[in-house]
């Protein structure tokens, strides 16, 4: 069965901060998303505040999102998370960061 993604994904293990105070490991990534492992369940719907910390960017990515998914798996769970209100300048950093990767794997 093949993908019907509007997008492509890709890798994305680097840590992410659940703001105020939690982390998650990043596990994929997309222009409109994000899959994270987190160690306590997220209520669907639910809005979140990100901070993506990537190699090769300076600082922090801040990004909001709405939990579409949680699911258990062992002792964490996965989830997805559509971004919402992504700034310009955010936007171009998820294109790149994709981009490299996929030209990586080219």
């Amino acid at each position: 069965m093949s993908e019907k993604r509007e997008f492509p994904r890709v890798d994305f293990a680097f840590q992410v901060s659940i703001l105020p105070g939690a982390t998650a490991e990043g596990t994929n990534l997309s222009q409109k998303g994000i899959g994270l492992r987190v160690s306590e369940k997220c209520e669907i719907d639910s809005i979140i505040e990100l901070q993506l910390h990537a190699p090769g960017f300076t600082g922090e990515v801040d990004i909001k999102g709405k939990v579409t998914r949680c699911e258990p798996v062992k002792d964490e769970y996965e989830v997805g998370i559509v971004f919402a209100d992504v700034d310009e300048e955010t936007q171009n950093f998820i294109y790149e960061y994709i981009d490299s990767q996929l030209s990586i794997l080219s």
